[in-house]
């Protein structure tokens, strides 16, 4: 069984999440849909727009610098197939959360907590001994690919 990705940190939302060739008719009877995941978006504005390292780039997304190249050659891959062959790009789904994640909250009494630096992601609640979890529940998400 795999382990469960972790939630990768976004601070950016695409203003589209759909682009297409100006033939557009044609790409939809063929179903040439390219879906590019929030976290594939998010490693191509930090790496290519705004020219972070690898090393930065992955710190910011909360994630090991290996698993950021991985996720930077996919998307890659993908808007360069979309360009080439003239494919629709879909931007959705992956597992993410914006923001730092920096403050935790009880699933059952509501109670918010700051997060150490310390603190890793088993915190329980002093009064219900239940785990916490990320106060930015309506900012995080995971999207399912179509």
């Amino acid at each position: 069984m795999a382990r469960p990705k972790r939630l990768r940190r976004l601070a950016f939302s695409p203003p589209a999440h759909s682009f297409h060739p100006a033939n557009e008719e044609r790409c939809l009877l063929q179903q040439e849909i390219i879906v590019l995941t929030m976290d594939e978006f998010e490693s191509l504005r930090l790496a290519d727009l705004e020219c972070h390292s690898q090393e930065e780039a992955a710190k910011k997304m909360g994630i090991s610098r290996a698993t950021f190249g991985r996720i930077v050659e996919s998307g890659r891959s993908k808007v360069a197939k979309a360009l080439v062959y003239g494919r629709r790009l879909e931007i959705t789904g992956g597992a993410f959360m914006f923001g730092k994640g920096r403050h935790l909250q009880c699933p059952r009494c509501r109670r918010r907590q700051s997060r150490s630096i310390r603190e890793r992601e088993h915190v329980e609640c002093s009064r219900c001994d239940l785990p916490l979890q990320n106060s930015d529940e309506t900012l995080q998400g995971t999207l399912q690919q179509s």
